[in-house]
């Protein structure tokens, strides 16, 4: 029997993530990276010198030159990169949130359809074996609450922490109620750090009344500090009091280093 030939693949971005999807595409079995591409020639080249892997010039020789695809770029790009190598017939896995808004995913969707081709979107968190063994179990819960909290970075600024974030909690959320049919979603967010949210509360309640999904995002360890008056006095950053919170918790708004005032 004939061996199969291993899969060309390109990476598009060699930032964050893209740089572990080069490690991968440059070393798994089955697969042959092709090249990078990147806006940032440095970026790029140390990449490709890290895993001995060509160095891509524009998005064509990408296109020419690749069997399948994966877009790791700011979410902003992804239709534009992603689209180009779904036209021509290659396979696409692409970072998650897959677009900016749901037309674009709507057109992408189309276009692997229209070429018969592989459309993946990288929702990693769904694998985590931890929350595969969980659906393995098959439980069905009447409330779920989900708060996903890390420290702020300069990273996905081009897309609000419900896409950046929130998307992996309700997946999971519907993978453990099969079809979720939404019957109310109730939801606040601010910008607190960036020009978008970074911070929202979402609940979701679906068509069995006592089904409900609770979900908690902010872009940083971080909390409102109320008055007794029922007042924002100013925002706390958790990740530099987490030596005083396994023991006795002072009062923190008096240091500025720990407190940032309303």
């Amino acid at each position: 029997m004939k061996e199969a030939q291993p899969l060309d693949v390109a990476v598009i971005g060699a930032g964050h993530l893209g740089r572990h999807h080069v490690r991968l595409a440059a070393t798994l079995p089955g697969w042959r990276c092709v090249g990078v591409m990147d806006t940032d020639p440095a970026r790029r080249q140390a990449v490709c010198s890290e895993y001995g892997v060509p160095a891509l010039a524009s998005l064509e020789e990408a296109v020419a030159r690749a069997e399948a695809a994966v877009i790791a770029t700011p979410t902003v790009h992804h239709r534009q990169m992603a689209g180009a190598f779904l036209a021509a017939g290659r396979h696409v896995l692409v970072e998650k949130p897959i677009t900016s808004s749901l037309a674009e995913a709507d057109e992408l969707i189309q276009l692997a359809a229209a070429h018969q081709v592989v459309l993946a979107v990288g929702h990693v968190e769904f694998f985590n074996p931890a929350v595969q063994a969980v659906l393995a179990r098959r439980p069905r819960p009447r409330y779920l609450e989900a708060q996903r909290l890390s420290p702020f970075t300069r990273r996905s600024l081009d897309i609000d922490v419900v896409l950046d974030l929130m998307v992996h909690d309700i997946q999971l959320a519907q993978a453990l109620n099969p079809g979720f049919p939404v019957r109310e979603v109730r939801a606040a967010g601010v910008p607190v750090l960036s020009g978008r949210v970074d911070l929202a509360n979402v609940r979701l309640e679906d068509e069995v009344e006592d089904a409900l999904a609770l979900m908690q995002r902010t872009g940083s360890h971080l909390a409102r500090v109320i008055t007794p008056e029922g007042e924002t006095a100013g925002i706390l950053f958790l990740e530099d009091v987490l030596e005083e919170l396994v023991g006795e918790i002072n009062d923190v708004t008096q240091s500025p280093r720990r407190f940032r005032p309303a």
